[in-house]
């Protein structure tokens, strides 16, 4: 197990306050879990499909999904190289081009912001459905106009937003402003 495997594995131990000794021994599977990285946040709905994608990359890995609120976060053990992330990357990104997933409006994306980088395979907020709040891709709207009237309207100063084009449609890509300050002033 890497280094980087075992400091992950400490610090959750330690936010959950569980010994990670007793943890191999009772429970090896969420032993295991611990020391996994974070591989991507999936709509619920296609969190099975990311994770055959996974397999179908790395064939011997495990792969874990946990809910978290609106998403579902996926753990791959052990972290996957750069080479292997890319071809993940490069097979998820050919997944939302299927028929089904295009219908849907699913989006692959990697982000780099003040958490480092991380990976989204999602589905847009529809705008009568955004609370306000978080991060999100909102849409679809027909026209750039619209998604810009639209974050004009609904956006708190809190939050940033810039129009996205996907499919023929418009979408509102809302973000922390704090990180777009940040991002400018770098």
């Amino acid at each position: 197990m890497s280094d980087a495997a075992r400091k992950r594995a400490e610090a959750r131990a330690a936010d959950l306050g569980v010994d990670l000794d007793t943890l191999r021994r009772e429970d090896p599977v969420r032993y295991r879990m611990l020391h996994a990285a974070v591989l991507l946040d999936a709509h619920p709905s296609l969190a099975d499909a990311a994770a055959q994608v996974a397999w179908d990359v790395m064939p011997d890995a495990e792969v874990y999904q946990v809910r978290q609120g609106e998403r579902t976060r996926l753990y791959i053990e052990p972290e996957p190289s750069r080479e292997t992330l890319a071809a993940i990357d490069t097979r998820l990104a050919h997944l939302i081009n299927h028929a089904s997933f295009k219908e849907a409006f699913a989006f692959y994306r990697t982000v780099n912001d003040l958490r480092g980088e991380h990976r989204e395979l999602l589905l847009p907020t529809p705008p009568e459905s955004w609370d306000g709040q978080q991060a999100a891709m909102i849409g679809p709207f027909d026209t750039e106009d619209q998604a810009e009237a639209w974050a004009k309207d609904h956006v708190p100063p809190a939050m940033a937003s810039d129009a996205v084009p996907m499919l023929s449609r418009w979408f509102c890509d809302v973000f922390s402003a704090e990180e777009e300050w940040l991002a400018n002033r770098s």
